[in-house]
């Protein structure tokens, strides 16, 4: 059984929770208001009709927008590496983290494409440190 609750999507009982941790994206900019039309909206519906699936996972909504990995934005928060402990490795429960970061980076133009990654690794090592599952 699933219930939701604002910006999640968590069964009754769960096996783990996968937290979407990102930005305007991840956040459902251009999707509709209470819609659950969002990309990890999605995730979660197929998660939940897979019949095949061997657990059952919360999904968990950590956008925010206009978030940056480093670089951060006048009025947008904190930047990812700084809300990573806070959003994503204190949660309860947690199993799986997708990490969608970088697009405002590379819109702003404080970075390349060459210098975004090795600001995300950090980030990436403490979720593997941690044991957890993690996509990019």
């Amino acid at each position: 059984m699933w219930w939701g609750l604002g910006d999640r999507c968590l069964p009754s009982t769960a096996d783990g929770t996968i937290v979407f941790f990102g930005d305007s994206i991840t956040d459902g900019t251009a999707t509709t208001t209470d819609g659950h039309d969002r990309w990890h909206d999605i995730v979660a519906l197929r998660l939940m009709l897979d019949s095949k699936a061997k657990a059952v996972l919360g999904v968990v909504n950590e956008g925010i927008g206009g978030n940056r990995v480093t670089n951060i934005a006048p009025g947008q928060g904190p930047a990812a590496v700084d809300r990573l402990d806070r959003d994503v490795l204190a949660r309860s429960g947690l199993s799986h983290v997708v990490f969608f970061e970088g697009t405002n980076d590379l819109a702003s133009g404080a970075v390349t494409a060459d210098s975004s990654s090795p600001a995300c690794r950090p980030s990436i090592s403490r979720v593997h440190a941690r044991g957890l599952r993690f996509s990019a």
